[in-house]
């Protein structure tokens, strides 16, 4: 698969992950980092969580930001 032994407890960051559909882990945190308009060197980070552990992560995190 796309993650062998060696990654599957780690983390993996992966550009242009929508043209991989179909090959990432059903349970996974997806975090999408878009420019926000009108201020070159702002980011926004929007967290897309796929499973309940992962729901949790990104409920978690959404809690200290």
């Amino acid at each position: 698969g796309l993650l062998d032994e060696r990654q599957a407890a780690g983390v993996s960051v992966i550009e242009w992950a929508d043209r991989l559909e179909g090959w990432l882990p059903a349970e996974r945190l997806d975090i999408r980092i878009a420019a926000v308009p009108g201020d070159d060197r702002a980011r926004s980070f929007a967290l897309e969580p796929h499973g309940a552990a992962h729901a949790h992560l990104a409920a978690t995190v959404g809690e200290r930001a």
